[in-house]
């Protein structure tokens, strides 16, 4: 006689349970049902199984840390949606302002160039005035000098402002 009788275990059929039996040539363990769940029994032999044996006490705790982890994600995603519509209206805006800058300049640029044609000109034509003032007799030249000081003060004020523009 000897000490275990593996009998039972080598059948085919238990007669305990009048079923199949699951440990009978079965080719390996079986799968997790779910994760963090151990499985302890074959598929074949599921019947009477207690579940609160198989599923582990800390699952509702994992299960509220899950959800919990999810809504933060949920929010996190709005965020940086949020952001990134935010980060696209700045580098439009950024976009808009630098064209608008690149048109001043143009602008400025014209601007400027009007201005010292319209100043060289008035210089011309004050320099011509004074060369045909002194070639005149020196009776037009006293009749005119109110005149010719009235225009030294107007072109003195137009290079100055011109000067004070072009320092800008």
């Amino acid at each position: 006689m000897s000490k275990f009788d593996l009998s039972p275990i080598l059948k085919e059929q238990d007669p305990q349970l009048g079923t199949r039996n699951p440990y009978f040539n079965h080719p390996s363990p079986p799968p997790s049902n779910r994760e963090g769940d151990l499985v302890a029994v074959w598929p074949e032999a599921g019947q009477g199984v207690d579940r609160s044996l198989v599923t582990s006490p800390q699952k509702s705790e994992s299960d509220g840390q899950l959800q919990q982890l999810r809504q933060e994600n949920e929010k996190l995603c709005r965020l940086l949606a949020k952001l990134q519509g935010d980060q696209d209206e700045r580098d439009r805006r950024i976009a808009t302002l630098e064209q608008q800058n690149r048109e001043y300049r143009e602008n400025d640029k014209e601007h400027k160039r009007l201005i010292t044609r319209i100043a060289n000109t008035f210089s011309d034509t004050f320099h011509d005035y004074q060369a045909s003032l002194s070639r005149t007799n020196k009776e037009q030249v006293s009749q005119k000098a109110t005149g010719v000081k009235d225009v030294r003060i107007g072109y003195e004020e137009v290079i100055s402002a011109w000067s004070d523009y072009s320092s800008s």
